[in-house]
């Protein structure tokens, strides 16, 4: 399926980033999406950086997309789409996850395409979304709570690179990473819950 990674490669990616896990758990069993696992993945993708959150919600289409494919022509297209995200990149991820720390220069060239990346795959889970007429089934509500992410991640990630760029001059002199937490920790986050469930398949 991956042209760039290894399947072992690909594992990596799904425990590091949980949320993929969780939603390949929902779809395989068919679980009810309570509110409280709604808010739980909502959490878990909004507190990570916008690049991560892209692969995240990447690795988690080919689970909805299979379950769809009957019922919505869009879903093979959004499957290929998410499949070249993973492709493009998983192996710079994974390179600078084990090898930090992250250049400020390295992050620029890394979130640079993320925007776009996020919003076309935002575009595509609303189609999604358009095509499956049972607004309650787990695939409407998993694409929906994808596309928020996506979008939600894509305003952060345009403005990084915003003030990425303003800080510019002959020589890189970009935003530091920290600073980066600092804008992703005053994002917009879910209200307040009680009882986040994060790995909704794994037994207490």
């Amino acid at each position: 399926m991956f042209e760039n990674i290894s399947q072992k490669q690909v594992e990596l990616l799904n425990q590091e980033l949980i949320v993929p896990i969780a939603v390949s758990d929902i779809t395989t069993y068919d679980l009810v999406i309570e509110p409280d696992m709604q808010y739980g993945l909502h959490m878990a993708l909004s507190e990570i950086d916008p690049d991560s959150a892209l692969l995240a919600i990447a690795l988690c289409i080919p689970s909805i997309a299979d379950k769809a494919m009957e019922d919505a022509p869009i879903a093979a297209i959004l499957k290929n789409e998410a499949k070249n995200l993973i492709n493009d990149y998983a192996p710079t991820w994974l390179y600078h996850h084990q090898n930090p720390p992250l250049s400020e220069e390295n992050y620029f060239n890394i979130m640079k395409h993320v925007p776009e990346d996020l919003e076309s795959l935002a575009d595509l889970l609303d189609v999604l979304c358009s095509e499956i007429d049972d607004e309650d089934s787990i695939i409407h509500v998993l694409a929906n709570l994808l596309s928020i992410q996506a979008r939600a991640h894509m305003d952060i990630a345009e403005f990084v690179l915003s003030e990425l760029k303003n800080k510019q001059s002959g020589d890189f002199n970009g935003i530091s990473i920290e600073e980066v937490t600092a804008i992703e920790a005053t994002s917009e986050k879910p209200q307040n819950h009680d009882n986040i469930i994060l790995f909704p398949g794994t037994n207490a």
